[in-house]
């Protein structure tokens, strides 16, 4: 979970990595404008689950956008759960 300090707003997404601390801040286009808009430092990464299979990333990250209303609320544009 990515969120903006200057707003609240959070962006929920899944990464594929053996590095943690590779800079990855998301995808989504919107995310990427706030991002460019407010500074990378204005932004927390947040883990909020890790997982042994692709499926369960892809159900995980649907989950955890419904969860937080990351679409009516934040910087998500669909569901989740597809895309890479």
């Amino acid at each position: 979970m990515i969120t903006n300090k200057v707003n609240g707003k959070i962006y929920i997404g899944k990464h594929s990595t053996d590095n943690l601390n590779d800079g990855y801040m998301g995808s989504g286009i919107i995310i990427k404008r706030a991002i460019a808009k407010d500074g990378k430092d204005n932004f927390t990464k947040e883990y909020l689950a890790f997982c042994d299979s692709e499926d369960t990333l892809n159900y995980l990250e649907k989950f955890y956008i419904k969860k937080y209303k990351a679409k009516e609320v934040g910087y998500n544009l669909t569901d989740g759960g597809e895309g890479l």
